[in-house]
């Protein structure tokens, strides 16, 4: 088995200037947990995953910089669409 046989398929993706609560939303409605960030070009630039929200999701002073209730809802969905043995 190669990686091109489990890891070809649509890539869910999204633009550097896109707004984090969009990108939860593209994220919640196609079930993923990681957004491929891509230039004008479709050239990838990184990849943003939901870890990676939730960690910036308060800033220091513990202050929600992304509703609670995003995230909750994008969890509750994204996770409803995986199976853990």
């Amino acid at each position: 088995m190669h990686a091109g046989d489990i890891g070809l398929k649509p890539v869910t993706t999204c633009k550097p200037e896109e707004n984090v609560l969009d990108a939860l939303e593209h994220m919640r409605e196609t079930g993923v947990r990681r957004l491929a960030v891509i230039d004008k070009e479709g050239c990838i630039l990184g990849v943003l995953s939901l870890g990676d929200v939730i960690d910036k999701a308060c800033d220091s002073s513990g202050r929600w910089q992304i509703p609670a209730s995003n995230l909750l809802s994008m969890l509750t969905k994204v996770t409803a669409h995986h199976t853990y043995h």
